[in-house]
């Protein structure tokens, strides 16, 4: 069967959102399909207020000179997303489309090739229906007679907002089959009056030898690795306690930043950034003493190569996300590996994880995950 998938796939510095893609289309060729990545460029309006800052700054000289050095920057900063080589892990590891679709519109003109589309993973399904080009994400193209399937799809909220959900629902009946990543999802889909199965992040139904292939090197230094995204300060994952206790029991830490951290306006002391490809980026959890994260996909991969980790919940706008992450942990036992504090740090990290008992519950998960697509893909 020829499956075309719409997912995010445009980053050039969150990881998962990369393997996630990746893996997805990897498992669907494994089982015998041709899948493919539809390239549809997904942007956000910029906000009216954003572009007034920028005509104010532009008129008043010590403004100016400021946004100068903030343009400064934002161009190194792109040139740490250029080390990380995403494109060429793409182009090298992922079948995509020919064409670049920028619209809905351009999706309905000239449709892709298939005999079955696929949306998700990710949080395609956080982007909200208030204008037509987000019902790209709710396979809104085609001829009917194409099958329409979600695998893991995230809304990354506890509710949808009421004065939508009408849409929502009339989106949703255009589907197959609908499964969903969080429980709040399911929650979600049943309110407006449609089934959805929870399954598991793409990035769990390959096994682990998938990637052991990208692991590179061996490194012996001894260091706790940090992923981290969306945060604001280092005050948001306790980083002068954490960094003060690590260097006391002789870790080095090694950073890796990615997309919605602030690094205009702070930097992390006393630690070494790097800006890993994804393949180096796979090796630096696998060879980790310990993986400190704020990140689903920090999280699901530490799992997938059995590493020992510890998840900081995100607050504020991001808030949302924590749910997929703390669903996941409870299902397999690892609750305790959040910490809402630096204490909590410190006393479980020493904790060791039961691997055996974690992959033999994360199994029945995969399990049943790839079945939900296996009996759905069938004729």
């Amino acid at each position: 069967m020829k499956i075309g998938i719409i997912t995010f796939w445009q980053s050039q510095d969150n990881y998962g959102q990369i393997l996630q893609c990746w893996a997805l289309q990897h498992f669907l060729m494994s089982i015998g399909h041709d899948a493919y990545l539809i390239r549809y460029t997904h942007t956000n309006p910029k906000p009216l207020l954003k572009e007034q800052l920028k005509k104010i700054l532009k008129v008043y000289p010590v403004l100016k000179k400021i946004l100068n050095l903030l343009c400064i920057k934002k161009k190194s900063l792109q040139l740490v997303s250029h080390q990380r080589c995403f494109d060429d892990f793409k182009n090298k590891n992922i079948k995509q489309s020919s064409i670049v679709y920028r619209n809905l519109s351009d999706l309905q003109k000239n449709p892709p090739q298939a005999d079955c589309y696929i949306v998700g993973s990710d949080q395609v399904w956080a982007q909200l229906l208030y204008t037509s080009n987000n019902e790209t994400y709710f396979l809104n193209f085609g001829d009917k007679k194409i099958k329409r399937i979600s695998y893991a799809a995230s809304f990354a909220m506890e509710e949808y907002p009421q004065k939508m959900r009408q849409r929502l629902s009339k989106q949703l009946q255009r589907f197959d089959a609908i499964s969903v990543r969080e429980k709040s999802g399911v929650r979600i889909c049943d309110s407006v009056g449609v089934k959805a199965e929870l399954v598991l992040d793409p990035t769990f139904l390959l096994g682990r030898e998938f990637y052991m292939r990208f692991i590179t090197g061996n490194r012996n230094d001894n260091y706790v690795f940090f992923y981290v995204l969306n945060i604001n300060s280092p005050e948001d994952i306790y980083w002068e306690q954490l960094s003060s206790f690590f260097q006391s029991q002789q870790y080095k830490m090694i950073v890796t930043t990615a997309s919605g951290f602030n690094q205009i306006s702070f930097e992390l002391k006393d630690c070494i950034y790097e800006y890993p490809t994804i393949e180096q980026w796979l090796s630096l959890i696998y060879n980790s003493a310990l993986v400190v994260t704020t990140s689903f996909h920090g999280v699901a991969l530490s799992i997938k190569l059995n590493k020992p980790f510890l998840f900081i919940p995100l607050s504020g706008h991001y808030a949302g996300s924590n749910n997929r992450v703390l669903d996941l942990l409870d299902a397999l036992g690892l609750s305790e590996r959040v910490i809402y504090n630096a204490f909590e740090c410190k006393s479980r990290m020493g904790k060791a994880i039961m691997w055996d008992e974690v992959n033999i519950k994360l199994d029945k998960l995969i399990e049943s995950s790839r079945f939900f697509l296996t009996k759905n893909l069938k004729s």
